[in-house]
């Protein structure tokens, strides 16, 4: 995924990086980084 490059620019959380019903992809994301995810 594309989150885990992003705390190197300060970046500490995401809000809503993919739709809310899309629990398949939250899942994998929350699996593939340490960002924290809000939404």
């Amino acid at each position: 995924m594309y989150a885990g490059p992003l705390r190197k620019f300060g970046i500490e959380w995401l809000e809503e990086p993919l739709y809310g019903y899309d629990f398949e992809g939250l899942a994998e994301l929350r699996r593939s980084t340490t960002l924290n995810i809000a939404g």
